[in-house]
């Protein structure tokens, strides 16, 4: 039996348009680390609400500058190993 992960159901949730505003926010705001994918699909989609879109936003925002820092990190682990060879 294969079981949903919380986040994935979290996910569908804040996806489905079916769902009230509020209850969509509250689903999102339950993945810590929300697909970048997924984030982009909600700020797309012209049927997302005000307050869901803004979360998204943020969320958008956190992602793609903890991937930024991410790679510089590694550019500077790769550079620092050149150095010291």
């Amino acid at each position: 039996m294969s079981r949903l992960k919380p986040e994935t159901a979290w996910a569908r949730l804040a996806e489905n348009t079916r769902l009230p505003a509020k209850a969509r926010v509250m689903a999102l705001e339950q993945i810590p680390r929300p697909s970048l994918a997924m984030l982009r699909r909600l700020l797309a989609a012209e049927s997302t609400p005000p307050k869901l879109r803004l979360l998204a936003a943020q969320k958008y925002t956190l992602a793609v500058a903890r991937k930024e820092l991410i790679r510089n990190a590694r550019t500077r682990q790769k550079q620092a190993k050149t150095d010291h060879q």
